[in-house]
């Protein structure tokens, strides 16, 4: 990302030795700056800085992969050269977990199998790997000051990122306004296709 001139968090010390503490751990350089959610900003700052974010996005979707799947996943060779078997392997592990903890009834992932199986041309439609960061809503866009102006600072937290269709992205409601398109260089679209994928990545 940082290649791309998009600002993000810089990495100090990464330990996944599990000798110090009992987990994996990450340190990261402090940013002087407010989620951008906990800040009262202007009609006209609130739309510069998400066109800003719309720039940045459009950025981080220009980074490819061969392969679909997690960072680290693919990382180490493990991604999957369709992006519907990634989908289809994220619920499988899904499914482990949500199950037996009763977040989901095994009936209702019989029905979300079953809706990914039937789209399984369409979403191999998709057949680059974007860098994908999904979990970009207002509270991991951190917002700083510069001449006395909120601008933007940085995008956070991308741990659930993944090599995948840009069209996941767009989930978050504040994303689907003009300025963020505007920064983001083109609209959301409004294809058939591209409609029914979005609702696939909704459940």
């Amino acid at each position: 990302c940082r290649a791309q001139h998009i600002p993000v968090s810089e990495v100090l010390a990464c330990d996944t030795t599990k000798t110090l503490i009992d987990r994996d751990y990450m340190i990261v350089r402090y940013i002087p700056s407010r989620p951008m959610v906990e800040v009262a900003l202007s009609s006209e700052d609130r739309a510069g800085i998400c066109r800003s974010v719309g720039e940045a996005t459009a950025a981080m979707h220009r980074i490819t992969q061969k392969r679909f799947g997690r960072i680290a996943d693919v990382a180490e060779n493990k991604g999957f050269l369709r992006w519907s078997a990634f989908l289809c392997d994220e619920l499988e592990q899904w499914e482990t977990v949500a199950v037996p903890a009763g977040i989901f009834t095994a009936e209702e992932h019989r029905c979300l199998r079953k809706i990914l199986e039937n789209h399984t041309s369409l979403l191999d439609e998709i057949r680059t790997p974007c860098l994908v960061h999904t979990d970009l809503w207002e509270g991991n866009v951190l917002v700083g000051t510069a001449a006395g102006k909120p601008v933007f600072s940085a995008i956070i937290d991308a741990d659930r990122a993944l090599w995948g269709d840009p069209d996941f992205e767009f989930l978050y409601q504040w994303m689907h306004s003009d300025d963020f398109l505007e920064g983001y260089g083109r609209p959301i679209s409004q294809d058939a296709a591209c409609i029914t994928r979005r609702k696939i990545y909704r459940l």
